[in-house]
């Protein structure tokens, strides 16, 4: 009993301290879960997280490459000399992509802790508490753990503590977070030079400023000078400040000579909002300790200058660098702007703020859409099961959310080049010859949005049909092919105008430009799931300037569409605007039923829509009024849940 009082004691007198601990604990649980889930679901549309898997597996097994990004060792990418140590880490769980994601949670909940001693030791334990739980709670960081893995998420943790050992006279931890900031990529110097400019501005010794910036500079050197120009291939980071220079020699150069070149591109709106967003979770307060900001400023006008439009917003992980000296002068700023009297309820602002923040711009309305997806569970299935349809070492092209799947393999390559024909603007792409399988989402919207080119469907086309390609599975939007598969499983197929026998009268038509001549369906079993079997035959009545693609509902006996699914005619790898006129076009698509509709009858109806202009199309009722709903939709049959078989 005695013991037990006297511990409660200790954390009375500590509670703050367990406060942290708290928030640190929920926050990793909870944002764990999610990234879990994302994982497990396929909703990581980017390919970083692969690169850096696929990196450290191939660390493991004697090179630092990634095929993902045209087999560029490190050296010649951002020069994250932190991957040798996260490869072991990696091996230590197994090579296990969910691990990491844990671990990157784990690493940036870890963040609050520096910022609860760096308050203590400016003010008191509840300043620390309040902005470590206000840190807990920043759009920009929630944003940080929602995104893949990447080797970055290092960096804001070793940057916190380095000025923490800055302040408490911890020399030697200084030193070491900053190589390890260093580390993490290339562009921390200009950080860890920016920390050594602001020791000798707090008047410390001058080893304290002296070594941070000569390491600085020096890596920095190496790096443009040495390293980048030796080892690159395809990785070309100049391409987003080229209006700045053809290099980054060339762009330090102009910056230096004519630094009003950087007056147009830093007055650009969304640069404006991007500084409310940062900003705006922390009280402003951080513009009343400007020193303490100045630390973050070249990260910042970095990404302010750069023509990617992901480096202009908080969504991704271009903020790790900024949001530990957001918080830390948003804790000087306050103490400045207080006279250091802090009334009790400045401590329900500091944690309100960044909740009212959340609600406004961060990751909260998007969760709600991606929550969604988790309904879909037959689609993740289907996912995971054309996967294990893919020898261990075979070599992989796929579309974005399978790339992390797949990533421990020497080879894995990004399909997004070849659909957009470019390493990089001007620069064309060369397909590896060892390709053996090819995994694609058609409806993958990060590649047919953000990558599209006018050519691409041709791209896709030369690719598929250049090189034997053959399906060896499909479902949904999604196609398995195997370089050379003895199978005969088409996606669609096109029946010359020469050839006769689809004269017949047609289903329906759309103004004058295709028309549906035939269609069937039938329920199918596909990998133990329930799905529709569909095929359609589509006449080119003339050209067409749209790609159209069809919207298949499944609509209740009350009327109440209960799912919808949209796809690209032909998959999009022969679109709407390349038929010719009098081509008939078999299309075959099955369709998953998702396993949350309840029993009962639901209408099968079909919409034709325009994939560019988001758009939707009547057909003409002239043709079979039987077959045409009033809102332009066709009738195209029913199904019964369950289907018994």
């Amino acid at each position: 009993m005695k013991n037990l009082k006297i511990a409660f004691n200790y954390i009375l007198k500590q509670k703050y301290f367990f406060i942290v601990l708290l928030g640190m604990l929920i926050y990793t649980v909870i944002f764990s879960a999610i990234c879990l889930w994302k994982y497990n679901s396929f909703s990581h549309i980017d390919f970083d997280f692969a690169i850096h898997l696929q990196k450290y597996w191939n660390i493991l097994h004697g090179s630092p490459r990634a095929s993902i990004i045209d087999n560029t060792t490190i050296w010649g990418n951002a020069i994250e000399i932190i991957a040798y140590p996260f490869s072991l880490l990696y091996a230590l769980f197994f090579c296990s992509p969910q691990a990491m994601l844990i671990i990157k949670v784990i690493i940036l909940a870890a963040g609050a802790m520096p910022i609860f001693l760096i308050g203590r030791h400016a003010h008191s334990p509840r300043l620390g508490a309040a902005f470590a739980v206000s840190y807990l709670l920043y759009p920009a960081l929630w944003f940080l753990a929602l995104f893949e893995y990447f080797d970055l998420v290092l960096a804001g943790l070793t940057l916190l503590w380095a000025f923490y050992c800055l302040k408490t006279d911890r020399f030697w931890w200084y030193i070491t977070c900053i190589l390890l900031t260093i580390a993490c990529r290339l562009d921390m110097t200009l950080v860890t030079l920016m920390i050594g400019i602001y020791a000798a501005l707090d008047k410390k010794p001058w080893r304290w400023s002296i070594l941070p910036i000569t390491i600085s500079l020096v890596w920095l050197y190496l790096g443009i000078f040495v390293f980048l120009p030796h080892f690159r291939t395809g990785v070309n980071y100049e391409q987003f400040y080229a209006y700045l220079g053809k290099d980054f020699p060339e762009i330090f150069k102009n910056i230096l000579t004519r630094p009003s070149i950087l007056f147009q591109p830093l007055l650009q709106e969304d640069n404006g909002y991007f500084i409310l967003q940062i900003l705006m979770p922390a009280g402003f307060f951080s513009l009343f300790a400007l020193k303490e900001l100045m630390i973050c400023a070249l990260n910042i006008l970095q990404h302010l200058l750069s023509t990617r439009i992901a480096e202009h917003s908080i969504v991704n992980h271009y903020t790790i660098a900024m949001t530990p000296f957001i918080y830390i002068s948003a804790i000087y700023g306050l103490l400045k702007f207080s006279g250091g009297n802090l009334p009790r309820r400045i401590f329900s602002y500091i944690i309100i703020l960044p909740i009212i923040s959340n609600i406004i711009y961060g990751p909260i309305h998007s969760m709600n859409k991606e929550l969604v997806l988790l309904l879909r569970e037959n689609t993740a299935k289907q996912k995971q099961r054309l996967i294990a349809m893919i020898p261990k070492n075979a070599a992989v092209v796929s579309t974005f959310e399978f790339l992390s799947h797949l990533s421990n393999r020497r080879y894995l390559y990004a399909f997004h080049y070849i659909y957009q024909g470019e390493l990089r603007p001007g620069v064309p792409y060369a397909i590896p010859d060892n390709i053996e399988y090819a995994l694609i989402d058609f409806n993958d919207i990060y590649t047919t949005i953000y990558f599209r080119k006018p050519d691409s469907d041709l791209n896709m086309r030369r690719f598929l049909e250049g090189n034997n390609w053959q399906v060896i599975d499909f479902i949904d939007s999604i196609a398995l092919f195997k370089k050379n598969h003895p199978g005969n499983k088409k996606l669609y197929e096109i029946i010359p105008a020469k050839i006769r026998g689809f004269d017949k009268t047609p289903s329906a038509a759309l103004a004058g430009k295709i028309s549906l001549q035939d269609y069937n369906y039938s329920p199918v079993k596909a990998g133990g799931t329930t799905a529709i079997k569909f095929s359609f035959t589509w006449r080119c009545l003339n050209p067409n300037d749209n790609t159209l693609g069809m919207l298949i509902r499944l609509v209740d006996q009350n009327g109440k569409t209960r799912y919808e699914t949209i796809r690209q005619l032909c998959y999009g790898i022969y679109p709407t605007q390349r038929w010719q006129k009098d081509e008939t076009i078999n299309d075959y698509y099955i369709m998953t039923i998702p396993g949350y509709l309840p029993k009962g009858k639901y209408a099968l109806l079909l919409t034709l829509a325009s994939m560019d202009r988001g758009t939707f199309f009547t057909f003409d009722q002239k043709i079979s009024q039987k077959s045409i709903n009033p809102d332009g939709s066709v009738a195209i049959g029913e199904i019964v849940l369950p289907i018994r078989n």
